[in-house]
């Protein structure tokens, strides 16, 4: 028979998954919601500022746990080495300087040259650069077309991205609280990464050793999936902005080349392929089903728990986590808005 100590352990090894289940549950029951809300934008509206709620409401929950476990762990490394609090800061700050730079290469940033251009009365500009990206500047307000994505892009395409980041600019309080979650997750990922390398030096049974270990993963993972969802909201919301202002097709189109465009670059073939022929578009109706509560809780899992940095290097060259929904997601509620309209 098993003992009471036993079954407490499992309980407490348990319990932050489970709470993650749900909360990917939750998290996909309304995004389901907010997807079927189409031509409703009242639904879509409160549906989206629900959202926006939890979400804070489970990253300041999750990140005041993490905070407290880091103190605690602090004070107890503290009596075995008493310069562990210095080293703890420097080592937070350290970590989150690295994070940081590695989010935001402003090398890849910096336009050689910009050329101010204007499509249906929307100013953007196009920075000469080897970037293949598109992307609105809320310091100086202003929307960015890098020229390698424009010498590939036909000029309604174009015009569907600059609508896009036009769509960032309206949705305010949607960038807000995604820059505010981004910085927050940043800081409160340094913190973890830091809690697990002196977890060690805290003197704790095997067993209570593991759950600390799993439970700081829980942390981690539900941090990032409430951090997560409003970026890909605002997304979907430019995405929706970008298909008011032009035909289906058009948008469909523009985002699969940025996305093929943007992959041949990172592998450095982008200058050995001409042009990128888009076809049989009609057969992306079968993208419908991605929007399925299934379909949306398996993908919040993979992009929240499974797809984690492989190493330490692949953390470094890229620690934020999935700003942007998969392009299947995309496409699908863009359809999916499009038949409802």
């Amino acid at each position: 028979m098993l003992s009471s100590a036993v079954v407490w352990t499992a309980i407490q090894a348990i319990t932050p998954w489970l709470e993650y289940l749900l909360m990917t549950a939750a998290f996909a029951l309304y995004y389901k919601l907010y997807a079927e809300g189409g031509a409703n934008k009242l639904l879509v509206r409160v549906v989206k500022l629900v959202l926006m709620l939890i979400s804070v409401c489970v990253f300041a929950s999750c990140a005041y746990a993490v905070y407290t476990m880091l103190v605690t762990i602090v004070m107890i490394a503290a009596k075995v080495d008493p310069l562990t609090p210095i080293l703890s800061t420097a080592a937070i700050l350290l970590i989150l300087l690295a994070a940081t730079l590695a989010r935001y290469p402003w090398e890849k940033l910096v336009c050689v040259k910009e050329e101010e251009r204007e499509v249906d009365g929307v100013r953007y500009v196009v920075c000469y650069s080897d970037a293949v990206n598109a992307w609105y500047d809320h310091r100086v307000k202003k929307i960015y077309v890098s020229s390698m994505l424009a010498e590939h892009l036909s000029s309604d395409e174009i015009k569907a991205i600059v609508y896009h980041e036009e769509g960032h600019a309206r949705n305010k309080l949607l960038n807000y609280v995604r820059c505010l979650l981004i910085t927050a997750w940043m800081f409160t990922l340094s913190c973890i990464t830091f809690v697990l390398l002196v977890l060690w030096k805290v003197p704790s049974a095997p067993p209570i050793f593991l759950i600390e270990i799993s439970t700081v993963y829980a942390l981690a993972a539900l941090i990032t999936l409430s951090a997560m969802v409003p970026s890909w909201i605002a997304e979907h919301e430019s995405d929706r902005r970008a298909l008011e202002t032009t035909d289906l097709e058009t948008v469909l189109r523009a985002l699969i080349k940025t996305h093929t465009y943007a992959l041949l670059m990172r592998e450095c073939l982008l200058r050995v392929v001409t042009k990128c022929e888009i076809k049989h578009l009609h057969e992306l109706v079968n993208l419908r089903q991605e929007v399925s509560f299934t379909s949306l809780f398996k993908s919040l899992l993979q992009y929240s728990l499974v797809e984690v940095p492989k190493s330490i290097f692949e953390c470094l060259r890229n620690p934020i986590y999935r700003t942007h929904p998969p392009l299947r997601l995309r496409l699908a509620l863009l359809l999916h808005h499009a038949r409802r309209a």
